[in-house]
């Protein structure tokens, strides 16, 4: 009977984030508009930007994009995986941007913007005040 309510809360709690992300994913489009350089990449930005990390290292020929991401930012693998960094803190993929700031919000006991902006600033580059607000937004 435990198990069933478990599974009962957990597929509730899967529902329940899903139609946040669903929220979120809209006001953070909306928000986002027409802004230039934001530091969380789309997806296909954030992969053409590890792609030149690669191709530098077989010493292939990079446009002018690929070598101002060069100098910009760092590559390092992580858990198997290449990851993007600028002064040393993470460039989060807008894919990824839900997940982190969930994560986040649920390990620091439902924290409100400011504590999740403290904790996402120390390693993460791009998490403004204005992400998080997108997010409140969402949830109410």
């Amino acid at each position: 009977m435990a198990s069933q309510n478990s599974d009962q809360l957990s597929s509730q709690s899967d529902s329940d984030r899903e139609k946040l992300k669903e929220k979120f994913e809209s006001s953070y489009l909306t928000w986002k508009g027409d802004k230039k350089n934001l530091a969380i990449k789309p997806d296909e930005t954030y992969d053409a930007i590890v792609e030149a990390f690669r191709k530098k290292n077989f010493k292939e020929e990079l446009n002018v994009n690929e070598k101002n991401w060069v100098k910009r930012y760092q590559c390092i693998r992580q858990n198997g995986v290449e990851v993007l960094q600028h002064d040393e803190k993470f460039l989060v993929k807008e894919s990824n941007l839900f997940k982190l700031l969930y994560d986040v919000h649920i390990d620091k006991g439902h924290a409100g913007r400011d504590l999740m902006f403290y904790e996402l600033k120390k390693d993460f580059d791009g998490i403004s005040k204005e992400v998080l607000k997108s997010k409140k937004k969402s949830s109410g």
